[in-house]
């Protein structure tokens, strides 16, 4: 369908745009071009960007649309197919924890622009003596520790993939407050989207520290391929039956050797040459 644009010119004048008729009324010249230019790219830019006005990570790279594509198949049929998985899960928690079932909260996706992700909550509320990011261990239930062994509380996790807003394979977004912490080259894991699973949770999961696992994000994002994406998935599923390297409740100390607690300062690594 064609779209007349009617344009005032500068010179006092009018013409119109029709799409690939061009210009009507005889009009010709850069003056009237100048005046359409603006209404012709932003009807484009609509549409290289979704409905809330974001880039959609899939169009930054020609090749990641082959992983998008992955992603909507594999999130589709894992929601479809682990139906009766979340079912149970969500009636489990409900039974011993009540509402809400879900945990949501805002992480960092694809350059850093904030989404909302889900997950099954495996905590009780904290006390009012409590720092929320310090009690894990104290506040995970018996349903809660059960559901973090068989990594079923990240299966919520599929509807940000199918949304776009994740990827299965990706770096682990973490919290929105880390973001004004990160040195440049660790801002980098933002420049993939973030995933359910990830180069660094297949070496070595919760057991390496920030400083290693942000390495390790970066060469993902510098070396991604679909075959690298299909190993890392095919290491994951191993591991959940393995139940490898799985922490539950653990303090962010033991692994946040670079200071981004909110209630801490930012720590330079002892290889950085003091430089920031």
């Amino acid at each position: 369908m064609l779209q007349l644009v009617s344009v005032s010119l500068g010179s006092g004048g009018s013409a119109n745009y029709c799409g690939q008729q061009g210009w009507r009324d005889g009009i010709d010249g850069a003056e009237a071009w100048d005046a359409v230019q603006p209404l012709v790219m932003t009807r484009n830019n609509r549409r290289e960007r979704g409905a809330d006005g974001r880039r959609p990570w899939w169009r930054a790279r020609s090749r990641w649309r082959a992983k998008r594509a992955f992603d909507v198949v594999a999130s589709a049929s894992g929601l479809v197919i682990l139906s009766p998985v979340l079912v149970g899960a969500g009636l489990a928690i409900r039974a011993t924890m009540g509402g809400p079932v879900l945990f949501r909260q805002e992480r960092p996706g694809y350059q850093g622009e904030p989404f909302v992700m889900c997950k099954f909550r495996t905590m009780r509320s904290p006390k009012e003596d409590e720092v929320w990011f310090r009690s894990d261990g104290d506040r995970v239930t018996k349903l809660g520790r059960l559901l973090r062994k068989t990594s079923i509380d990240e299966l919520p996790e599929l509807w940000n993939v199918l949304k776009g807003e994740m990827s299965l394979v990706g770096p682990r977004p973490l919290l929105m407050e880390y973001l004004e912490k990160y040195s440049e080259e660790e801002m980098r894991r933002h420049d993939a989207p973030p995933g359910i699973t990830g180069w660094a949770q297949v070496n070595g999961r919760q057991n390496i520290l920030f400083s290693e696992r942000f390495k390790l994000d970066v060469w993902y994002v510098d070396n991604w391929s679909m075959g690298l994406d299909l190993q890392i998935l095919v290491q994951t599923v191993t591991d959940v039956f393995k139940r490898a390297d799985v922490v539950v409740g653990q303090d962010v100390d033991e692994v946040d050797d670079l200071g981004l607690s909110s209630d801490r300062e930012r720590v330079e690594e002892a290889n950085s040459g003091g430089e920031s």
